[in-house]
């Protein structure tokens, strides 16, 4: 009797990223544009805020922040000047996106950083602003 090898494992899914990008206008002033890659081949497949916390260095934080248009896939790995006068993007934070829901009004995702993993949990509020909630789980989520 021999053995037969165990059927291939699937290969995994491919990995979403999320970045945090330091944007500072051309007047100087500055916030910060958080990026999370959802399931798409659109090339508009960023959904991103503006924020004035680093969410990739709290342990847990609620915060508004603005939803800003989905931005373009090539944020995940741009940085410099941008087009138009509106500043330059230095990137200061990025992940891995290990689950995302995204609805008309809420969104729920799960985000491995460098140090750890968190839950992120937002609604919106009025307009374009949003409610971030967002706290640390175990290294693994």
């Amino acid at each position: 009797m021999t053995d037969s090898p165990p059927p291939p494992r699937p290969p995994p899914p491919p990995t979403r990223r999320t970045v945090l990008l330091r944007h500072t206008l051309a007047d100087g002033t500055w916030h910060y544009d958080w990026m999370l890659e959802r399931d798409s081949s659109d090339e508009r497949r960023l959904v991103t805020f503006r924020v004035r916390v680093r969410p990739d260095e709290l342990r847990s934080a609620e915060t508004i922040g603005d939803r800003l248009a989905d931005h373009r896939a090539r944020y995940l790995d741009y940085q410099g000047p941008l087009g138009g006068g509106r500043g330059s993007v230095q990137r200061v934070g990025e992940g891995d996106v290990l689950s995302l829901t995204l609805g008309s009004a809420s969104l729920e995702a799960s985000v491995r950083w460098p140090g750890g993993c968190s839950r992120l949990v937002a609604t919106a509020l009025m307009g374009d602003q949003w409610v971030l909630r967002w706290r640390l789980l175990d290294a693994d989520g």
